[in-house]
């Protein structure tokens, strides 16, 4: 076998070539299930990414690889019958995750003499994960564009109508974002004069739940108390934004005329009014500015009539340690944390209005995501369709299809 790069070869001038069938003490075989053995062919020919060596000035030009194939044997050349083969290329990698670079990287590990087109056999010098690569169909962009588009117009109107989603996303985002800059900001209470010393200062946090129709339309009233103080009622409203929505995270600066000292607990109620009284608190962040020590006073439920034990008047008691760190309650915090700011898709609805990572962005990210799927799917469509289907794993009487195909 001859191999030459822009030009046939010819038995003097090659850039590559290797004699088939292998020598038997090249052949590789290992024990494999069921009593049966595996075997590398003696007729496949591997080169290695460093001999061929395929720059991208290379792809980008479409640069030719020819093959020759001369017959090893005087008699066979003077025969004079002719030879009928086949030959096939395939293209294959073997690759290792580095932990530390977190990427994935091909040192160390070498593709085995047993691969071929439907499996892969990787030899690796150090134990770690280790992937294979199945090569991807080719994207002729230039004629993706030419064709005749009515041949098949499904795959048009479906990109167009998901663009045509996204613009309208884009307008109530972009909507969005603007009333989550007003709901971002610290609130002052109306009429509520501040007193200047900071020790007497109390940033309020209010964390209302993601439970459907968590939100309230009643007005929210809140007492602070210490060991041998207590604040007077601070009726929680802003003129600017709309409070206590699902997932909404309020704010709001209150002060006392002297200062309260160590909080102790806090009692909150509300006046069950509006279209929708019913209000599930999560929970309420206290903050001196004095000291700038929070406290903490957890709360996970519902204030309404209707909904758990029908009061819509509570006492929260500060939280301590040992009860922050109750599995509930790092549950409750982490899932509604994760899905409203962590998901990708769910927090586009869910985005807390402090994020810097907006609406718009995340709306974009979401179009970029399925469209590179699309893209990617375009790319392995009908890769591994010829090969055997892998026999169904059993376990504890239920059969499951592995992703992957094993050699029988």
């Amino acid at each position: 076998m001859l191999l030459r790069k822009e030009a046939p070869p010819t038995p003097d001038e090659y850039d590559w070539t290797a004699t088939l069938p292998v020598p038997d003490e090249q052949i590789v075989s290992i024990p494999w299930t069921n009593g049966t053995n595996l075997t590398s062919n003696p007729y496949h020919w591997l080169l290695s990414p460093e001999e061929i060596n395929i720059t991208t000035e290379d792809v980008d030009t479409m640069k030719d690889y020819f093959i020759g194939v001369q017959l090893g044997s005087e008699q066979d050349l003077w025969r004079g019958d002719v030879v009928n083969f086949t030959l096939y290329v395939f293209e294959t990698s073997c690759v290792y995750f580095d932990e530390e670079l977190h990427l994935w990287q091909s040192d160390g590990c070498e593709v085995g003499l047993m691969s071929n087109s439907s499996h892969i056999h990787c030899r690796c010098y150090h134990l770690t994960k280790f992937s294979g690569f199945v090569a991807p169909n080719p994207l002729n962009i230039a004629e993706a564009l030419s064709a005749n588009v009515l041949e098949n117009p499904a795959g048009l109107f479906l990109v167009l109508t998901v663009f045509g989603a996204y613009l309208v996303g884009i307008v109530w985002a972009r909507k969005s974002d603007r009333r989550d800059v007003v709901k971002a900001g610290i609130g002052i209470l109306p009429g509520h004069r501040l007193n200047p010393r900071q020790d007497c200062q109390y940033l309020i946090t209010v964390y209302t739940g993601f439970k459907g129709n968590a939100g309230t339309t009643a007005e929210v009233t809140i007492v602070l108390y210490s060991q041998d103080h207590e604040s007077c009622p601070f009726r929680l409203s802003d003129e600017k934004r709309i409070l206590f929505e699902r997932g909404s995270v309020d704010s709001f600066l209150v002060s006392t005329s002297q200062p309260l000292g160590a909080l102790r607990f806090v009692r909150v109620w509300h006046n069950n009014g509006g279209y929708s009284p019913g209000w599930f608190l999560s929970q309420i962040v206290v903050t001196n500015r004095g000291d700038n020590t929070p406290n903490f006073f957890i709360c996970n439920r519902w204030f309404a009539l209707d909904r758990d034990d029908g009061q819509i008047s509570r006492v929260l008691i500060e939280a301590d340690p040992d009860e922050m760190k109750k599995f509930r309650n790092l549950f409750l915090a982490k899932s509604s944390r994760d899905m409203s700011d962590g998901h990708l898709w769910f927090s586009v609805a869910g985005r807390p209005a402090r994020s810097p990572f907006t609406r718009v962005q995340r709306l974009s990210c979401c179009l970029t995501l399925l469209y590179s799927t699309m893209v990617t799917n375009i790319m392995f469509f009908g890769r591994g369709d010829e090969f055997d289907p892998p026999e169904p794993i059993r376990i504890g009487g239920i059969e499951m299809d592995p992703p992957i195909s094993l050699p029988q």
